[in-house]
């Protein structure tokens, strides 16, 4: 799997992480991600 990159054009000068922005930011698992990806993918 090739690595994601991100740009980001404007960043505020307060902002420290995304998951500080949430009550819950815990991680998620690679096999939800793929079973939600699973989900949506378009069928043949």
């Amino acid at each position: 799997m090739k690595p994601i990159k991100v740009l980001c054009v404007r960043c505020p000068d307060d902002f420290m992480a995304v998951g500080a922005w949430y009550d819950d930011f815990s991680q998620t698992t690679d096999d939800e991600v793929c079973a939600l990806l699973a989900e949506v993918r378009p069928k043949p």
